[in-house]
């Protein structure tokens, strides 16, 4: 009996929070990134906005080489809502010789996908300067990207295009400047702040 009635406890606090979550649709720009949130949240891909970003993407151009592995992840839980989330890892080769690859990271079982080089799921529509060249209707995803080695982060934009009937994704990375203590000396980033097209791989 004793169990039992610990088993309906145990439910009845699950069902409770379960009920206390709200849930609020990712392409909601003006909630979606604001840390005035209540606890709890959960932004939910309702309409799978997320699933044509999932993939292996490559660019390539003669002996240089950029390759994208996105994954989704359903309600990641951060310290503070849950969300569905583009998270990916990537390799970059530069005149034939690898400068970074990061892809082994993804057989790692991060409890939280922000731990990940890539992760991200704002969705900025034509309207947004975000997605500066959007027509009607056209999004943008926005994700961060980061690069461990140089202390580098920045903001990837992916859209999804089509390339000679292939599909594509136009990402452009930007990286931003971070200060750093008088003599601190660390690598370059290899990464080149600029435009990919990169095609979808079978």
């Amino acid at each position: 009996m004793k169990y039992i009635n610990k088993l309906l406890l145990i439910l009845f606090v699950f069902g409770k929070i379960q009920a206390q979550t709200q849930i609020v649709d990712i392409t909601d720009e003006h909630l979606n990134g604001s840390n005035d949130l209540p606890y709890g949240y959960y932004f939910k891909d309702l309409y799978h906005v997320l699933d044509p970003y999932v993939g292996t993407w490559v660019f390539t151009d003669g002996t240089t080489q950029l390759k994208l592995v996105l994954q989704k992840k359903m309600s990641n839980r951060n310290n503070i809502y849950f969300e569905d989330i583009i998270y990916g890892e990537y390799q970059y080769i530069e005149n034939g010789v690898e400068k970074v690859n990061t892809l082994s990271q993804l057989n790692e079982n991060f409890s939280d996908c922000g731990f990940y080089t890539i992760y991200g799921n704002l969705v900025v529509l034509h309207d947004s300067p975000l997605c500066d060249e959007c027509q009607v209707g056209e999004k943008t995803l926005a994700t961060s990207i980061s690069h461990s080695e140089s202390e580098s982060s920045g903001q990837l934009l992916l859209k999804r295009i089509t390339v000679n009937g292939q599909p594509a994704l136009q990402a452009s990375m930007g990286w931003r400047l971070r200060w750093k203590p008088a003599g601190t000396v660390l690598p370059p980033n290899p990464l080149p702040a600029r435009d990919f097209i990169l095609l979808l791989q079978p």
